[in-house]
């Protein structure tokens, strides 16, 4: 997973000893580690978002969201509690249009999109329910062009488009290319093609 911030590309290692690292966004030379493996119990990271407050978001494979110092990396607290709500391996993470958190919750056995409080961190509902239009193993989301909540899904092959109000729009179609998009939601979807960029953001930022 990367994301863009400020001249700078973050980069979560998603292995047993993953850290963030942080390169020059316009040269690719690495900086420095930002978050070091194993901070606050980093264990395989893979989403990340800056949220509101500045801070950085970070998934782990152990179930929870950690929070980190914007500026320096530093671990602050554990957002979102292992487990809470049922999450079983957190993947993506964005902040949604209400000012929520949004995790995706991995699980081959059929996984959903679980919603937090904002500021809290406490558990508030299901967003998307476990299977729902054929969500399997979902990881990467984003909100795109109207406003929609984009899923990407590692177990169907497939992505999928989400409105605000839940309700499922399309499944799109099935890819394992990887492809980076700046701009104003800042995330990295890895399962999906070009082709969804220029769906999903203004052709400029693709």
């Amino acid at each position: 997973m990367m994301i863009f911030r400020n001249g700078f590309l973050y980069v979560a290692n998603s292995s047993l000893t993953g850290q963030v690292s942080r390169f020059n966004a316009n040269t690719g030379a690495f900086v420095n580690t930002f978050v070091a493996a194993g901070s606050g119990g980093l264990s395989n990271p893979e989403g990340m978002v800056f949220g509101p407050d500045g801070n950085l978001y970070v998934t782990t494979d152990g179930g929870s969201v950690l929070r980190y110092n914007g500026t320096t990396g530093a671990f602050i607290d554990t957002f979102v509690a292992a487990h809470s709500g049922g999450l079983a391996s957190a993947r993506g993470v964005v902040f949604g249009l209400d000012g929520n958190l949004l995790v995706t919750n991995f699980n081959f056995a059929g996984g959903g999109v679980l919603r937090y409080n904002g500021t809290t961190g406490a558990f508030i509902d299901s967003f998307v329910a476990a299977g729902s239009g054929g969500l399997v193993s979902p990881r990467p989301l984003v909100f795109g062009l109207g406003d929609n909540l984009y899923v990407g899904d590692l177990g169907a092959e497939a992505f999928f488009a989400i409105t605000e109000q839940q309700a499922l729009l399309s499944t799109s179609l099935s890819h394992r290319e990887a492809v980076t998009w700046p701009g104003r939601h800042s995330l990295s979807l890895t399962k999906v093609v070009e082709e969804l960029c220029l769906r999903l953001l203004p052709h400029s930022l693709c």
